[in-house]
């Protein structure tokens, strides 16, 4: 009776480390795909011009941003909450100067 005992420990303590590891995948994976709007945010705010950037695609992206950050939250999935509150973040800025650039162009 004590191995069943020690093997139902030990695959709870493997299981523990799988999702562990789950886990950190999620949160590297997070981090770089949020970390990748940076540069694009880096250009904007050093150029003050959205030229190149498509304005349907920063629509349809915030919005898809809002669903999986509702998504995280139902589910309670902090981390991804987190990475998509920041990438909203920096999206919302690139989607405002855009909107702001076509304002200023006098496409509005």
């Amino acid at each position: 009776m004590g191995g069943t005992v020690e093997k139902k420990l030990s695959r709870k303590a493997g299981e523990a480390t799988f999702m562990n590891l789950v886990d950190t995948l999620g949160m590297v994976a997070g981090f770089l795909s949020t970390l990748a709007f940076l540069p694009q945010v880096i250009k904007v705010c050093r150029t003050q011009s959205t030229k190149g950037i498509s304005l349907g695609m920063y629509v349809l992206y915030s919005l898809g941003l809002v669903l999986w950050a509702v998504y995280a939250w139902l589910i309670e999935a902090w981390a991804l909450l987190g990475t998509e509150i920041i990438t909203g973040l920096m999206t919302f800025y690139i989607l405002v100067m855009k909107v702001k650039g076509f304002e200023d162009e006098g496409r509005f």
